[in-house]
């Protein structure tokens, strides 16, 4: 059976994953060419089960206009073909980048809100916004606060979560923007006596 029939790569996309992908048409000349980000230009699910055979697949979890939602996988249109990628992989589309280290991809959150989709990943470090849309994205990563993250809530806007001060043990309740990644603290929990010394309310 012929490979490239089942999964062409056309208009010279890439068959590896890669952190450029557009959704928009590319233009040659006065030619127009279209996405790679349309499927089955871009790598399919197919592709996610090979490279990370526990992911989960296969859960439509809702729509967004003429996006079909994915549990755990992204969205695809189906007027256009344009597929989200793996959430969990991004900025990598649509799988993950050869040995970046990820070898579970299965959500420890997955959700939707209008034009957005919400990804969380298991070690509760990794918050990802994507915006349907216009296929954009938001990334937070604790890592790059030094915080341990302990739990979490996930709005359309921002993030908050409980983490672990390393400096004091201290349990201490921030808010993050999913467009700036600016961060607010909240308050903090004192590991001694749990004396509440301040804690906003969620404003969702």
């Amino acid at each position: 059976m012929n490979e490239d029939r089942l999964r062409p790569h056309l208009n010279g996309c890439p068959d590896q994953p890669s952190d450029n992908l557009s959704h928009l048409p590319s233009i040659d000349g006065t030619n127009s060419i279209p996405t790679c980000m349309i499927f089955p230009n871009i790598l399919g699910t197919d592709n996610i089960q090979a490279e990370y055979p526990t992911v989960s697949i296969g859960r439509i979890m809702g729509r967004w206009k003429n996006n079909i939602i994915m549990h755990g996988i992204g969205s695809w249109n189906t007027e256009t073909f344009i597929h989200s990628g793996q959430l969990g992989c991004l900025p990598y589309r649509p799988t993950c980048k050869k040995n970046s280290g990820i070898t579970f991809l299965n959500a420890g959150f997955f959700d939707h809100a209008d034009q957005y989709m919400f990804y969380v990943n298991n070690d509760k470090n990794k918050f990802v916004r994507y915006n349907i849309d216009n296929h954009t994205f938001n990334i937070i990563n604790l890592d790059d606060y030094s915080y341990l993250p302990e739990g979490y809530e996930v709005t359309k806007e921002s993030i908050f979560v409980e983490v672990i001060n390393a400096n004091n043990s201290n349990k201490e309740y921030l808010k993050i923007d999913f467009a700036t990644g600016a961060e607010d603290f909240l308050g903090t929990i004192q590991e001694d006596d749990r004396t509440v010394i301040k804690i906003d309310p969620l404003d969702i």
